[in-house]
């Protein structure tokens, strides 16, 4: 992954078919934030976004529980996998 500099004060150029833009802090100090059609506050669409972020974390596995997941794994990467068996061990919803 390809991390860009977003402290920009200057707006962005937005395409509307990119579903993942870079966003400079101009545009999202400047936005307006929706949760469905309701128009909400900066701080209440940031909380709502946080809500959605994945964590990273380092783990080591044993070598067998590596081997199992690697060969589970498939389009969607060994991350998707071992999310969804820590889901289903811990019967939580996908976020």
């Amino acid at each position: 992954m390809i991390e860009k500099d977003v402290s920009s004060n200057q707006r962005s150029a937005l395409n509307p078919e990119d579903d993942s833009p870079n966003l400079t802090t101009f545009d999202l100090d400047s936005g307006e934030w929706f949760i469905g059609d309701r128009k909400v506050t900066p701080e209440e669409g940031n909380a709502a976004f946080r809500k959605h972020l994945r964590e990273h974390v380092s783990v080591s596995l044993d070598a067998n529980i590596a081997e199992y997941f690697q060969t589970k794994v498939g389009k969607d990467g060994i991350d998707a996998v071992v999310n969804r068996v820590l889901r289903e061990h811990t019967g939580s919803e996908p976020q």
